[in-house]
Order: C-alpha cells, then structure tokens, then sequence
C-alpha cells in the first residue's frame, strides 16, 4: 500500500474555486475520512487522487511517486462509487474480473484472484448472478471486490453506503472497518455523514468551501474542534451555539445572553488568551448531553437557565428536551431515570442545567474556537 501527499490541490470551475490549496497526508495503511457538507469540496479532491479530475494547480503523490497529472490506470489506485458502477449485463465473476482483464492477465490468475476476494467478501455463491439479482449489500460488495480484486496501491470510496437502509448500513460499516485493518490498506472515503466518520476513521479532514477546517483523530475534532462550524458539525444532536457576552463582578465571571446568566471559572477564562483580544461578545457552545433537565423549585436547580418546554422525545434510556431560551432552541439530553417525571406540555417552564466545564467560546466573527471546555482539556473548576 501506500502514503498520500497531497500539496497545495487547488481546482477550479470558471470563476469558481471548489478546492482551494489544501495540504495533507494519508499515512500507509491510513483510513481517512474527508467529511463535510453538500459541495464543500471533498468528492472533487477524491477524484481528482483518482485521476478522474485534472487539478489546477499543486501536487498529488502516492509512495513519493508524482501522479498529478497521470490517467487513473497509472495511478494504481481502487475506487468504489456510491452507486457501484456495475455493469448491468456482465455476471458478478466478470464485473470483478473486469480490471484484470483491460490489464490482460491470464485466465488462471484472474480466476485465482477472483474467487479468492468472493470468499473473503462472501459472495463466492453469486458470481453466476446478474447485478439486477443481487441485493444491495451483495452490489455493494461486489463493487469492493472489483477494487480488492486490483491489489491496488489506495483505496477510494466515494459515499458507497450513503444509500442503503439504516440497519444495512450499520451493517456495511464494520465491515468495512474490519476489512479495511485486515488489509492494512490506505484508505480515503469521502462522507457527509459524520458518524461514519466518527466510528470508522482513523483521522478526519473536515472541509468547508474547499478548504479545511480541521484534520485530527476523531477524539480531536469531536473534544476540541477548531472553530463553531467543525463543533456544530460534529456530533448528534448537534451543539447549541448561542450569542452572549463575557461580563465580571469583582473576582467572579458570567456569561449573559437573552435569557441566561452563568456563571464560569474566571482562571479558565484567563488561560484563554484569545478572549483578552475580544470585545466581550462570545458565542457559547455546549452540546446537548452536557446540559442537565430540571423543573421549577426543583432540588440542585439552583443557578439553571429558565426555558420554555416546547417537545419532548422518549429515546429508550434518554430523553432529548428542546426549549426556547430566550429566543434560541436550546436541545438537551438526559437519562431518561433521571427525567421520567417530566411529561409533556408545550409551553411549560423548564429548566437547563449548563455543565460550566462543558462550555466553548466561540468567535462572533470569524467562528474561531477562543475556549475550548475545561472538563477536555483537563483544566479548570466547576463554578
């Protein structure tokens, strides 16, 4: 297998820059996620690593060999579409036989090789089948195999399972993950969604408008994201961001926004030096599970955010809130235990406990993480 550097890739569309000078590398043996929304520019970069797309400018290199501007069947690289690609009147043996046979092997080793990656894929009983017989699993296996079956320096996945039911594709996701240790094979996959991502990555790249946001461990960009956009896009709910400002009395620290007041940890505040650069107007950021669930005159609601109740979702072991907090949709989380006695009723007071050690602060104007929370990063003290 092989590493992947890549070096000021840009590529452009007109007057239209959808990958503008991004930089990274995929270490042998890697899997990395390229994620990010609609049109940020990861299924570009991908195809153009493949050769289906010539770059505008920069470098592509795989094993320090320069492949920029090499056709795709000089690249020695796999690559699995979301909707397979298969050839509809070739059988399943022929659809992964196909790369061996433009390469003109001989027929023993094509059908040494072929059968060798069914039975690893498991679908040795349906090479006789058409692709119109098979289910969607065992397309989207026979796909893999047609990348498998190449012996191929990278793999490359666009969104292959993007389209199956939920229960498939959780299915197809520690398969592929397995599949992909057994191998040690370098690997990039490009996804919009983030818990593929989450739980089968090594690292991810996160792409906004062409350009990368953050590229870490999933830990990383999950616990310490760079900025409002990677943190609202990680995780599920997504984190409530909401606007405020940084106020003092005496020795101790708040933050205030339309309808909240909380208190923070004033030597958390002045380790982040960022904010001695800010007008005092922050955004605050806490995701869902780090926000406790009260009600009015309640013991420990002491110091909780008032919100109005507008639903409530029973999930099995948690319950998940959502209320209007000054104007804001606030979502929370809880165990459902611990908020059984708390029914439905839009419109009723509730209250938010805010976990001071889960807070980020954000900037208003650029999106920059100017705090990550306490609780991550190992600082800090419970107000």
């Amino acid at each position: 297998m092989g590493q992947v550097a890549v070096t000021d890739l840009n590529k452009r569309f007109g007057s239209v820059a959808a990958v503008a000078d991004v930089n990274f590398t995929v270490e042998d043996g890697e899997f990395l996620f390229l994620l990010g929304p609609s049109g940020c520019g990861k299924t570009t970069t991908l195809r153009m690593v493949a050769g289906l797309e010539m770059p505008s400018g920069g470098r592509i290199a795989i094993d320090s060999r320069d492949v920029t501007y090499l056709r795709p069947r000089d690249r020695n690289v796999g690559m699995v579409f979301e909707r397979y690609g298969l050839y509809n009147h070739l059988s399943v043996f022929e659809n992964i036989a196909y790369p061996l046979r433009v390469r003109r092997m001989s027929r023993q080793e094509i059908r040494s090789r072929v059968s060798a990656v069914a039975e690893r894929l498991q679908i040795a009983d349906v090479l006789d089948r058409r692709p119109g017989q098979l289910s969607g699993g065992q397309a989207q296996r026979v796909a893999i195999g047609r990348m498998l079956v190449r012996q191929a320096d990278v793999f490359l996945m666009d969104e292959p399972i993007s389209h199956l039911d939920a229960k498939l594709r959780a299915a197809m996701r520690i398969e592929l993950k397995h599949l992909q240790r057994e191998l040690k094979a370098t690997t990039i996959y490009v996804s919009h969604d983030q818990l593929e991502a989450m739980t089968m990555a090594d690292r991810i790249l996160i792409m906004r408008d062409g350009t990368i946001q953050q590229f870490d461990t999933p830990k990383a960009v999950f616990d310490r994201p760079a900025n409002e956009f990677v943190a609202t896009f990680i995780g599920e709910p997504h984190m409530n961001v909401l606007d405020c400002r940084l106020t003092t009395e005496g020795a101790r620290a708040f933050l205030q926004g339309d309808g909240f007041r909380i208190e923070v940890d004033p030597d958390w505040l002045a380790r982040s030096g960022d904010l001695q650069r800010s007008d005092g107007a922050v955004r605050l950021g806490i995701r869902p599970e780090h926000i406790g669930v009260a009600l009015p005159g309640e013991a420990g609601a002491e110091g909780a955010v008032e919100a109005t109740l507008l639903t409530i979702e029973t999930m099995g072991h948690q319950n998940a809130f959502a209320g209007d907090v000054g104007g804001t949709i606030v979502l929370a989380r809880a165990a459902a235990y611990e908020t059984r006695h708390i029914d439905g009723g839009e419109g009723r007071p509730i209250l938010f406990r805010f976990d001071p050690r889960r807070i980020y602060l954000f900037d208003p104007r650029d999106g920059r993480t100017l705090a990550q929370a306490a609780a991550v990063s190992g600082e800090g003290r419970a107000a």
